[in-house]
């Protein structure tokens, strides 16, 4: 599943990898369900990022390191993670909807979306949890997690539990609202499962799914889809982050602590994912608190600038966007046609219209009343 909502110019984090202040801590992603690559918004962090992928698919692995360039950090591994090391039954659908759980055949065969679910085949493959290959092959601290596993999802997280404690800042998981895997693997249970470890939800895309009565019409493909505007919600793609504001302030929670460099990463990735307020936040917070404080590269004002300029995607410093924001607020929130009337008086053509319609009021009151 694709999350679609990044920012197009996220200048703060850009100025991080400008000014190399994250080189000696670069920003580690784990990608779980690999196949296609990375997706784009990562390339913001050029050489100040380790993606680290996993893709049960051999051929589809040995593709993707063949596509990384020679001076790369990164890997794929074609390994199959889950909640523990063992062996189970992989079901082979269509490439992108393969996993470790059928799609409930009953359920989907109302829908368009049948063809790519149906099992063609089964396997056995070798499963191993998370935080064992991070032990096993000594995986750096880990800061973002991407998982699309097909049902899978919770299972993993399960085998993660201690890189979740320690170090991990924010998840972008796969998420289904109806039971397409089977039951107890949907977005609540994944949701209940990480609030604990102190994550929270801060962003959704949805997914509806239009089912054969009334299929819709998917544009790169000629055949029925059943991804459409309208329809049930299915699934969707799911961010958590978290709510790193409360666990310096609150001190607890995250193992490692929080220093400026996992400050700045957690900052930059809320920029990422669009979450300026956030963003914004969390750099107030931890100079507030004498976490980070200004020195050199590192300054609030400056920061606090590239975040609201990007976002906003015009050249605008911080203080002066709360300063019209003020602006706003003291003229009060006026219906749009109290603001555009000092306006309308000054057109010659709109002013004739207006005294025509009081003549007419004029003169049927005078004309139709008793």
């Amino acid at each position: 599943m694709i999350y679609s909502s990044f920012s197009l110019n996220p200048r703060f984090t850009k100025y991080l990898v400008k000014n190399e202040i994250l080189k000696d801590n670069p920003l580690v992603v784990v990608d779980v369900g690999a196949r296609g690559g990375l997706e784009y918004h990562w390339t913001n962090y050029g050489n100040v990022a380790r993606f680290i992928g996993f893709e049960p698919d051999s051929q589809e692995c040995k593709m993707l390191n063949d596509s990384l360039s020679p001076e790369s950090n990164s890997h794929f591994y074609p390994v199959a993670l889950y909640k523990d090391k063992g062996s189970y039954t992989f079901y082979h659908q269509a490439p992108a909807a393969s996993g470790l759980y059928p799609a409930d055949p009953k359920l989907v065969s109302r829908f368009p979306d049948e063809v790519s679910l149906k099992t063609r085949k089964t396997s056995i493959v070798n499963t191993v949890d998370f935080d064992s290959f991070v032990k096993d092959y000594k995986i750096p601290d880990v800061d973002f997690i991407k998982l699309d596993a097909e049902g899978a999802e919770l299972d993993i997280l399960r085998g993660a539990v201690k890189q979740l404690k320690k170090t991990v800042l924010g998840i972008s998981c796969e998420i289904f609202f109806s039971p397409w895997r089977g039951e107890g693997r949907g977005f609540s249970e994944i949701e209940q499962f990480l609030r604990p470890f102190g994550f929270r939800l801060y962003d959704l895309n949805l997914y509806r799914h239009a089912n054969k009565s009334f299929p819709g019409i998917d544009s790169t493909s000629p055949s029925p889809s059943g991804v459409a505007p309208y329809g049930q919600i299915i699934m969707g793609q799911a961010i958590f982050f978290r709510d790193a504001v409360a666990e310096i302030e609150n001190k607890k929670l995250l193992q490692s602590d929080w220093d400026e460099i996992r400050i700045l990463k957690a900052a930059s990735l809320f920029e990422v994912f669009r979450l300026p307020d956030c963003a914004i936040e969390l750099i107030d917070t931890a100079f507030r608190s004498n976490i980070i404080s200004n020195s050199g590269k590192i300054n609030m004002e400056k920061f606090r600038d590239l975040i609201t300029s990007g976002f906003l995607g015009r050249t605008i410093t911080y203080k002066k966007h709360l300063q019209k924001l003020s602006n706003i607020k003291k003229r009060g929130y006026l219906n749009n046609f109290d603001r555009i009337k000092p306006y309308l008086k000054r057109i010659p053509y709109l002013t004739k219209i207006r005294s025509f319609i009081k003549k007419q009021i004029a003169y049927r009151r005078n004309n139709y009343t008793s």
